[in-house]
């Protein structure tokens, strides 16, 4: 099998915010599916059927519809509460703004492991930041966190659901 080499230029601190805004990326990602499968879990549903339905959305309009589907379905409100939370930790806690901007920023005067990110739609101070890898490392940890949070809130979901289904049947 053939060997493919990626050149990346710059010193190794300039290689290591490039490696956390590609870990950034992966772990958005792996989000987005985990809210994805979340949706599809409250409202029952090929996941196909639930990519065409829900895949166009951003991240939070799939957790405020995530959130919507679970009250219609009268899921248990601690569940409701852990699917807030997720999407509190996006807006409020400032995820999705960091990872915009560690994606999306403009960078500039790459020096050691910082970089300084540009966000022309930001006002002030927050329009050039200083960042380090390490703090844009810490967005992808963040994200995986809250991925691994909606993946296990989709089995907590499926056995209310099983159970819920179960005690029907014993009653119907």
């Amino acid at each position: 099998m053939a060997t493919t080499t990626i050149s990346v230029p710059g010193e190794p601190g300039n290689i290591a915010i490039m490696a956390a805004i590609g870990h950034v990326c992966l772990q958005w990602s792996r989000l987005e599916m985990a809210v994805l499968g979340l949706l599809v879990t409250i409202e029952p549903m090929e996941f196909e059927k639930g990519t065409l339905m829900f895949g166009g959305l951003d991240l939070l309009p799939r957790l405020s519809t995530a959130i919507s589907l679970a009250r219609y379905h009268k899921l248990p409100l601690p569940i409701v509460r852990k699917i807030e939370a997720i999407r509190k930790e996006l807006q409020k806690g400032g995820l999705a703004e960091r990872r915009n901007q560690a994606v999306h920023g403009a960078h500039r005067d790459l020096v050691g492991f910082e970089t300084t990110l540009t966000m022309v739609r930001f006002k002030g101070d927050k329009r050039s930041q200083r960042i380090t890898a390490q703090s844009i490392n810490q967005i992808a940890e963040d994200a995986h966190r809250l991925g691994d949070a909606a993946w296990s809130l989709m089995e907590e979901i499926r056995d209310w659901t099983f159970a819920r289904d179960i005690r029907a049947e014993e009653t119907g």
